[in-house]
Protein backbone atom coordinates (compact mmCIF):
# COMPACT_ATOMS: atom_id res chain seq x y z
CA UNK A 1 0.00 0.00 0.00
CA UNK A 2 2.92 2.34 0.71
CA UNK A 3 4.07 1.99 -2.90
CA UNK A 4 0.59 2.81 -4.17
CA UNK A 5 0.33 5.82 -1.87
CA UNK A 6 3.71 7.05 -3.06
CA UNK A 7 2.61 6.62 -6.69
CA UNK A 8 -0.59 8.53 -5.98
CA UNK A 9 1.30 11.27 -4.18
CA UNK A 10 3.76 11.68 -7.02
CA UNK A 11 1.00 11.52 -9.63
CA UNK A 12 -0.96 14.31 -7.91
CA UNK A 13 1.89 16.71 -8.74
CA UNK A 14 0.76 16.70 -12.37
CA UNK A 15 -2.95 17.16 -11.72
CA UNK A 16 -5.01 19.83 -9.97
CA UNK A 17 -5.19 19.69 -6.19
CA UNK A 18 -8.60 18.45 -5.10
CA UNK A 19 -10.24 17.58 -1.81
CA UNK A 20 -10.69 13.81 -1.81
CA UNK A 21 -12.96 12.16 0.75
CA UNK A 22 -12.32 8.66 1.97
CA UNK A 23 -15.00 6.70 0.13
CA UNK A 24 -16.43 3.47 1.40
CA UNK A 25 -19.00 1.50 -0.54
CA UNK A 26 -19.90 -0.81 2.34
CA UNK A 27 -23.60 -1.56 2.51
CA UNK A 28 -23.63 -4.04 5.39
CA UNK A 29 -24.16 -7.12 3.24
CA UNK A 30 -27.13 -5.53 1.49
CA UNK A 31 -27.94 -6.68 -2.01
CA UNK A 32 -28.18 -3.85 -4.52
CA UNK A 33 -31.44 -3.23 -6.36
CA UNK A 34 -29.66 -2.76 -9.70
CA UNK A 35 -29.20 -5.87 -11.89
CA UNK A 36 -26.24 -5.69 -14.23
CA UNK A 37 -26.48 -6.12 -17.98
CA UNK A 38 -24.75 -9.50 -17.49
CA UNK A 39 -27.64 -10.46 -15.18
CA UNK A 40 -25.67 -10.35 -11.93
CA UNK A 41 -27.26 -9.78 -8.58
CA UNK A 42 -24.78 -7.71 -6.58
CA UNK A 43 -24.39 -8.70 -2.96
CA UNK A 44 -21.15 -8.19 -1.05
CA UNK A 45 -19.39 -11.00 0.79
CA UNK A 46 -18.64 -10.62 4.49
CA UNK A 47 -14.89 -10.50 5.11
CA UNK A 48 -14.05 -9.82 1.45
CA UNK A 49 -13.93 -6.89 -0.92
CA UNK A 50 -16.13 -7.26 -4.00
CA UNK A 51 -14.73 -5.33 -6.96
CA UNK A 52 -17.11 -4.55 -9.81
CA UNK A 53 -15.90 -3.88 -13.35
CA UNK A 54 -17.86 -2.82 -16.40
CA UNK A 55 -18.59 0.10 -18.67
CA UNK A 56 -19.81 3.29 -17.06
CA UNK A 57 -22.62 3.85 -19.55
CA UNK A 58 -24.00 0.31 -19.31
CA UNK A 59 -23.54 -0.54 -15.65
CA UNK A 60 -21.06 1.07 -13.28
CA UNK A 61 -22.66 4.52 -13.50
CA UNK A 62 -25.95 3.09 -12.25
CA UNK A 63 -24.19 1.07 -9.53
CA UNK A 64 -22.27 4.14 -8.35
CA UNK A 65 -25.51 6.14 -8.24
CA UNK A 66 -27.12 3.51 -6.01
CA UNK A 67 -24.07 3.51 -3.74
CA UNK A 68 -24.04 7.30 -3.37
CA UNK A 69 -21.53 8.18 -6.12
CA UNK A 70 -18.66 8.83 -3.68
CA UNK A 71 -15.52 10.18 -5.39
CA UNK A 72 -12.38 8.89 -3.70
CA UNK A 73 -8.72 7.92 -3.94
CA UNK A 74 -9.12 5.39 -1.14
CA UNK A 75 -7.97 2.21 -2.91
CA UNK A 76 -8.10 0.18 0.31
CA UNK A 77 -10.24 -2.83 1.14
CA UNK A 78 -14.01 -2.68 1.55
CA UNK A 79 -14.65 -5.44 4.07
CA UNK A 80 -18.10 -6.71 3.25
CA UNK A 81 -18.55 -3.95 0.66
CA UNK A 82 -18.09 -2.98 -2.97
CA UNK A 83 -15.02 -1.57 -4.67
CA UNK A 84 -15.45 0.58 -7.79
CA UNK A 85 -12.99 3.08 -9.21
CA UNK A 86 -14.59 6.52 -8.92
CA UNK A 87 -11.98 9.25 -8.61
CA UNK A 88 -12.68 12.99 -8.69
CA UNK A 89 -13.28 14.12 -12.29
CA UNK A 90 -10.52 16.77 -12.07
CA UNK A 91 -7.86 14.03 -11.93
CA UNK A 92 -8.56 12.83 -15.47
CA UNK A 93 -6.24 14.41 -18.05
CA UNK A 94 -5.85 11.67 -20.65
CA UNK A 95 -6.59 7.94 -20.92
CA UNK A 96 -2.87 7.08 -20.60
CA UNK A 97 -2.31 9.35 -17.59
CA UNK A 98 -5.43 8.10 -15.85
CA UNK A 99 -4.52 4.45 -16.47
CA UNK A 100 -0.97 4.81 -15.12
CA UNK A 101 -1.75 7.08 -12.15
CA UNK A 102 -5.08 5.72 -10.93
CA UNK A 103 -6.64 2.77 -12.73
CA UNK A 104 -3.61 0.45 -12.78
CA UNK A 105 -2.64 1.13 -9.11
CA UNK A 106 -6.29 0.53 -8.13
CA UNK A 107 -6.29 -2.82 -9.98
CA UNK A 108 -2.92 -3.74 -8.46
CA UNK A 109 -4.56 -3.42 -5.03
CA UNK A 110 -7.49 -5.55 -6.21
CA UNK A 111 -5.04 -8.25 -7.35
CA UNK A 112 -2.91 -8.04 -4.20
CA UNK A 113 -5.94 -8.40 -1.92
CA UNK A 114 -7.46 -11.25 -3.92
CA UNK A 115 -10.81 -9.46 -4.27
CA UNK A 116 -13.91 -11.12 -5.64
CA UNK A 117 -14.11 -9.56 -9.12
CA UNK A 118 -17.57 -9.38 -10.66
CA UNK A 119 -18.08 -8.38 -14.28
CA UNK A 120 -21.14 -6.18 -14.68
CA UNK A 121 -20.81 -5.63 -18.45
CA UNK A 122 -20.32 -8.46 -20.94
CA UNK A 123 -16.72 -8.35 -22.25
CA UNK A 124 -17.67 -8.31 -25.94
CA UNK A 125 -15.51 -6.64 -28.58
CA UNK A 126 -18.05 -3.78 -28.63
CA UNK A 127 -17.38 -3.14 -24.91
CA UNK A 128 -13.65 -3.92 -24.92
CA UNK A 129 -12.64 -1.86 -27.99
CA UNK A 130 -13.40 1.57 -29.43
CA UNK A 131 -12.22 3.66 -32.35
CA UNK A 132 -9.98 6.54 -31.29
CA UNK A 133 -11.63 9.67 -32.74
CA UNK A 134 -8.28 11.40 -33.28
CA UNK A 135 -6.28 8.57 -34.83
CA UNK A 136 -8.99 6.35 -36.29
CA UNK A 137 -7.20 3.39 -34.69
CA UNK A 138 -8.88 0.66 -32.68
CA UNK A 139 -7.88 0.75 -29.01
CA UNK A 140 -8.95 -0.73 -25.70
CA UNK A 141 -11.64 1.04 -23.70
CA UNK A 142 -11.04 1.64 -19.99
CA UNK A 143 -13.02 -1.52 -19.25
CA UNK A 144 -11.02 -3.31 -21.95
CA UNK A 145 -7.73 -2.28 -20.33
CA UNK A 146 -8.95 -3.54 -16.96
CA UNK A 147 -10.14 -6.84 -18.43
CA UNK A 148 -6.91 -7.43 -20.38
CA UNK A 149 -4.73 -6.35 -17.44
CA UNK A 150 -6.38 -8.93 -15.20
CA UNK A 151 -5.90 -11.59 -17.88
CA UNK A 152 -2.21 -10.66 -18.16
CA UNK A 153 -2.02 -11.22 -14.38
CA UNK A 154 -3.30 -14.79 -14.57
CA UNK A 155 -7.07 -14.22 -14.34
CA UNK A 156 -9.61 -15.91 -16.57
CA UNK A 157 -13.16 -14.88 -17.29
CA UNK A 158 -15.78 -17.23 -15.84
CA UNK A 159 -18.62 -16.70 -18.33
CA UNK A 160 -21.13 -18.64 -16.23
CA UNK A 161 -20.65 -16.74 -12.95
CA UNK A 162 -19.58 -13.45 -14.63
CA UNK A 163 -16.39 -13.20 -12.58
CA UNK A 164 -12.67 -12.96 -13.11
CA UNK A 165 -11.02 -15.89 -11.37
CA UNK A 166 -7.48 -17.09 -10.81
CA UNK A 167 -7.42 -20.81 -11.64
Amino acid sequence: MGEINSQLTSSKKTVPEVEVPSGNFSVSGRELKYRTTTGLTLKPTVGKTTTILGTYSSDTGKILDELGNIKSLDFGPRDGGFNLLNTPDELYISPEQFWENYNKPWLDNVIQRGDIIKIATEPTSQNIYRINKLTGETELTGFGKEFEYLKSNGYKYDDINKRMIKP
